[in-house]
């Protein structure tokens, strides 16, 4: 499966469970967010892009934005988890 196929299947399932839950709204703000986080900063956005830097960095470095933000919703983090350990 090819990246955007997989990224597609994400977003899917991400909306899916925003729209179960009735939180749209903000996980797109969430997801807004992130993405305007990672167009900011390319260092970040190399390190969690690189094949080199371990997963477990990589959830790490999620983590820790994810505690520094106003608040990333639950299902958001989740699926950030699960991605940066693929």
């Amino acid at each position: 499966m090819n990246g955007r196929a997989l990224a597609r299947q994400y977003a899917t399932a991400l909306f899916d469970i925003a729209r179960k839950i009735d939180a749209v709204d903000q996980i797109g703000r969430d997801v807004a967010s992130f993405d305007r986080l990672l167009v900011a900063n390319d260092e970040l956005r190399g390190a969690l892009t690189s094949q080199t830097v371990p997963p477990q960095r990589k959830a790490a470095a999620i983590a820790a934005l994810a505690a520094a933000s106003d608040g990333v919703s639950a299902e958001l983090q989740r699926l950030l988890d699960r991605k940066s350990v693929v």
